[in-house]
């Protein structure tokens, strides 16, 4: 097992020893021991193989992630397209394949009143102590899992769950991270936009947006966005940090952000659904709204979605005529936020009364609904081609795709 606070030599990486960060205490030995386990039989299907072929889905498999003695399980991450991690109430994550179902490992990545933001892996190249007079060894390529708190990163051996590094965070993150080359990205309180280098575990370098950022960044193009509670919206090439363009819009933006046909989208407190051309950030069009909006957004490629109050479920096409003119595609009396696509439907999932709802992207027709009581927690691993996660509070996991495999055609 290593355990790493990095510093930064030139084709290298020098450990010393750390098993705290400040006001955190990393896992024990105890705490962070693994364990390799087979699948658990679980109880029942989340979603029934009937409700979900009224929405248009089919169950790949059916898993038990086993939450510790006492602990329920509160949110699943998708990690890659090899690995899905369950983290349960008393800060223990379980690794478990993608394609079977079957848990790998399990282990305590924190304190119980730790909250894990985020789940990422990574693998780099890294050069550490052999145990010899601090000597360095060859360079080794590392596959880990970096687990993101409140106050530091905990970082696992992709394969065997060891610990093997933990880092302090100079600022508090408020959102998911995203992932690109050797740095994580992620909003933080402050309304700084934060690059992590995660194999040295230091910040590297941030940007300002000012409130603070509640809405994960997203990938646009070549490009990252990201908008803050302050209404200030902001493109950034993810290698340099340096600013593609910046607007700002009358509110503040707090819901997920969508890009599509070239385009960024940001629903905002002034009212408004924002669409930005993703190269210059010259507006395309505005929609205004009746009352100040604070939704997630979703784009399939020619309409984007969105719970607008007292109209419902709405569809806007992205394209526009003029600046002035939005096209409303149709309305549908569906509550909650538009998640997927699977085939022709849209998938929207409504987090309070725990309903999957099918609508037809064409004409906003509901297709069929499923209500999850025991689901504890969504997450959508291809938006696209409709592969989600089902979590139940007993460890209940429930893979669903699309029971049509075509992806969506071009419109």
């Amino acid at each position: 097992m290593k355990n790493l606070s990095c510093l930064a030599l030139p084709g290298c990486v020098v450990a010393a020893a750390a098993s705290t960060i400040a006001g955190w205490a990393a896992p024990t030995a105890a705490q962070s021991s693994t364990t390799r386990q087979t699948t658990n039989a679980p109880s029942a299907f989340l979603v029934a193989p009937s409700e979900g072929r009224a929405i248009g889905l089919e169950t790949r498999w059916l898993a038990h992630s086993s939450p510790s003695p006492g602990a329920r399980a509160t949110e699943v991450f998708a990690c890659d397209g090899d690995s899905v991690f369950v983290a349960d109430s008393t800060c223990h994550i379980t690794r478990i394949v993608a394609d079977s179902g079957t848990a790998v490992w399990s282990t305590a990545c924190g304190r119980m009143t730790d909250r894990v933001l985020d789940i990422d892996r990574a693998t780099f190249m890294a050069r550490l102590p052999d145990g010899r007079n601090g000597e360095l060894a060859p360079p080794a390529q590392l596959d880990e899992v970096l687990v993101t708190l409140d106050a530091g990163i905990v970082s696992f051996d992709a394969h065997t769950g060891h610990l093997a590094q933990t880092q302090r965070l100079e600022r508090i993150p408020s959102t998911r991270s995203l992932h690109h080359d050797k740095y994580l990205i992620f909003g933080a309180r402050g309304g700084q936009l934060v690059w992590q280098q995660f194999a040295v575990g230091c910040m590297w370098k941030c940007n300002e947006l000012g409130g603070s950022i509640l809405a994960a960044p997203i990938r646009m193009g070549d490009s990252i966005a990201a908008a803050s509670s302050a209404g200030e919206i902001l493109a950034v090439d993810p290698d340099t940090t340096r600013q593609v363009w910046r607007r700002r819009v009358a509110g503040g933006v707090t819901g997920r952000l969508a890009t599509g046909d070239d385009a960024l989208f940001a629903a905002s407190a002034d009212q408004s659904i924002h669409a930005f051309e993703a190269s210059t950030g010259k507006t395309r069009w505005r929609h205004l709204a009746a009352t100040p909006l604070a939704c997630d957004l979703f784009c399939d490629g020619s309409r984007v979605y969105a719970q607008i109050p007292g109209s419902g479920l709405t569809a806007l096409a992205t394209h526009t005529e003029t600046l002035l003119e939005t096209r409303v595609l149709w309305t549908a009396p569906v509550a909650g936020n538009a998640i997927a696509r699977a085939g022709n439907r849209v998938l929207v999932w409504d987090a309070a009364s725990h309903t999957l709802t099918a609508v037809d992207a064409e004409s906003g027709h509901v297709e069929g609904r499923a209500v999850i009581p025991n689901a504890v927690d969504l997450e959508v691993a291809d938006a696209v081609n409709c592969r989600l996660y089902l979590l139940g509070a007993d460890g209940t996991l429930q893979l669903l795709q699309a029971a049509d495999k075509q992806a969506v055609a071009a419109e």
